[in-house]
């Protein structure tokens, strides 16, 4: 067996004053858990088409806050989230807790297509359009390629 010298002892006590161990630190004895405090709301995203801009809307009642919500969830892309994807929301921010409906994504979408139209109303013309002049035919067509 091997000797053990005095020196690992004095190694070891020192070790255990270091470290706080439960024996030698009294207030190990009055130790409480810290209260744990709530700074986010969590939303799990549960329906297809939800954009950030739409929770930030349902959560915050604001859609400009889209940019602060990014920002505090650096892990997810906000152009294309997934279904289980958990969106963190700042409680200095909340003003709803109930849960995102479907119906509210849904009526978001036809929202937006009533107001954005892609094409003009047909004008009424006042003046038929002039008539064109057909191309003159040259006389002599020049072919080219293969005979």
């Amino acid at each position: 067996m091997k000797k053990i010298t005095p020196s690992i002892f004095i190694l070891l006590a020192v070790i255990l004053f270091s470290t706080g161990c439960g024996i030698f630190n009294k207030k190990v004895v009055n130790w409480q858990p810290v209260k744990s405090q709530k700074t986010t709301f969590v939303h799990t995203v549960k329906w297809k088409k939800e954009s950030l801009s739409i929770i930030a809307k349902w959560y915050t009642g604001d859609m400009q806050n889209v940019n602060r919500l990014a920002d505090v969830n650096p892990n997810i892309n906000p152009e294309c989230l997934f279904i289980g994807n958990n969106i963190f929301i700042p409680e200095g921010l909340l003003k709803n807790r109930t849960a995102l409906p479907e119906s509210y994504v849904t009526l978001f979408y036809k929202k937006s297509k009533k107001k954005k139209s892609f094409h003009k109303p047909a004008k009424k013309m006042s003046k038929p359009p002039k008539k064109l002049n057909p191309p003159k035919e040259e006389e002599d067509f020049i072919l080219f390629g293969p005979k």
